[in-house]
């Protein structure tokens, strides 16, 4: 049973981006970031650190890795989002379930209707 404490932190697992095809939602991520206003783009993209650094990672620790040169998270165009959520999904799964919850927080993806189009590369 979870402690009061718990359950006001808690927060629902978001949809399983893991299977989706890693380019397809990279360019899913860019277009709806894109069609977002700027200052919800940027909430986003601070929500995401935010869950990053709750996860013990960063967002800013990855960009240069991938060759991003954006010098902090908040100089990010929507296709470099798009691109680092890529990156996750390929070489760092673990971290899925942070991006997950922020997608649904930010209602990217509204009623994962479009995930089980993309979800071709399901392993059973």
């Amino acid at each position: 049973m979870l402690t009061q404490l718990e359950q006001n932190n808690y927060q629902a697992p978001g949809p399983s981006l893991r299977w989706v095809d890693s380019n397809e939602l990279k360019g899913l991520v860019r277009d709806r970031l894109t069609a977002m206003g700027l200052q919800q783009r940027e909430e986003f993209v601070q929500a995401l650190e935010l869950e990053m650094r709750k996860a013990g990672s960063t967002l800013r620790s990855h960009l240069l890795l991938i060759g991003i040169p954006a010098k902090c998270p908040d100089e990010l165009t929507p296709n470099e989002v798009g691109h680092l959520i890529r990156y996750f999904n390929i070489s760092e799964p673990e971290l899925m379930p942070v991006v997950s919850r922020v997608i649904s927080r930010f209602s990217l993806f509204p009623e994962n209707d479009e995930l089980p189009q993309l979800a071709s590369g399901l392993i059973s």
